[in-house]
């Protein structure tokens, strides 16, 4: 069967100016959301994995995308073992608690993820996420540190200090 590819067409404007360098996003704690996600056969066509994408809605980093894939099927029981365990805690941190019969479901639905880095398979740095949270069940950003009781001092007295005494036998 040939298949005839069109022309495409396109008439390159040498005005357009590279796309920054994205940067890592800081560590810490984000507020996100998954905004995409699908199943997938993975490279080597021996399992499938679950990408997901999260788009960050605060306190900073607003609208920047961190990428999971999940290799919920795979010959390393080691790998899926992983995807599994992170799949139950991000189904914990949606409050999904049924069957998850498609990651649509994990769709839309506000949580925290803990953001860090890491080193990619071609040795640059890369964010990563650590950690899945219901959205309620981390502090956000404006909350206020908790304030430390109040350490009791000593009451003054009339006694001088022992050092100032001059019973000492020397």
């Amino acid at each position: 069967m040939n298949i005839e590819i069109p022309p495409m067409g396109f008439k390159p404007d040498p005005n357009v100016e590279a796309s920054p360098a994205r940067t890592l996003i800081p560590p810490g704690w984000y507020e996100t959301y998954i905004s995409a996600s699908e199943i997938k056969r993975n490279n080597k066509d021996t399992g499938y994995n679950c990408s997901l994408t999260f788009t960050i809605t605060g306190p900073t980093s607003e609208n920047r995308k961190v990428f999971k894939n999940l290799a919920y099927v795979n010959p390393s029981a080691q790998a899926q073992e992983i995807a599994e365990k992170e799949l139950h805690l991000i189904c914990a941190a949606v409050n999904l608690t049924g069957n998850l019969d498609h990651p649509t479901q994990l769709e839309n639905v506000p949580m925290r993820i803990r953001i860090g880095a890491k080193k990619d398979n071609r040795g640059e740095m890369e964010t990563a996420i650590y950690e899945y949270k219901k959205f309620s069940d981390v502090p956000g950003p404006a909350a206020a540190a908790p304030v430390p009781p109040p350490v009791a001092v000593p009451a003054a007295t009339t006694d001088s200090p022992p050092w100032k005494e001059d019973d000492i036998p020397f």
